[in-house]
């Protein structure tokens, strides 16, 4: 839960600061963190060993997309 906490605060921080600059176009990334990942986190943490099956598939899912994505610009870009 702290990690889900202190992720939170971080990426609020950053959309604070790119608001209005030249990289505020990567805004989304920031909110899908803090609408979609660290709320699941914070779930995740809260119930420790009570968790339900499609909680943990969804961080699942998140994984995967989140390695596919940074895998396709590795190549695309590298």
């Amino acid at each position: 839960m702290t990690v889900a906490v202190i992720g939170i605060s971080y990426h609020a921080f950053l959309i604070k600061e790119r608001l209005n600059t030249p990289q505020e176009y990567k805004i989304w990334v920031n909110l899908i963190h803090i609408i979609i990942v660290f709320p699941l986190f914070l779930y995740i943490g809260y119930k420790c060993e009570d968790i339900k099956r499609p909680f943990l598939e969804m961080l699942l899912i998140l994984a995967f997309s989140a390695l596919g994505y940074h895998a396709f610009n590795f190549v695309r870009y590298y």
